[in-house]
């Protein structure tokens, strides 16, 4: 969650430079997306089978989170989907 977290952030100063409002939007999108998930955590898709490993899309952004089971979800990192994964 340390990296989700600092994923989020990064993404909105890169944002924020040129769209304060903009940024403020996608943090928030990402933020309900993240919520969403807590509700229903097989709402992204599966990465490799038996692995607790999901993607989501929110936008042009991409989520991945482990979904331990249908009460737990940990948001593992965050990325605009034309950066290259790390």
């Amino acid at each position: 969650m340390v990296r989700a977290r600092a994923d989020l952030q990064r993404l909105h100063v890169f944002v924020a430079e040129s769209d304060p409002a903009r940024a403020d939007r996608i943090q928030r999108r990402l933020l309900a997306g993240i919520d969403a998930l807590t509700e229903q955590p097989r709402l992204g898709r599966v990465l490799e089978e038996g692995c607790p490993i999901r993607q989501w899309m929110s936008g042009e952004h991409v989520l991945h989170y482990a979904a331990w089971s249908d009460e737990e979800v940990i948001a593992l990192r965050m990325r605009h989907g034309r950066e290259a994964r790390q």
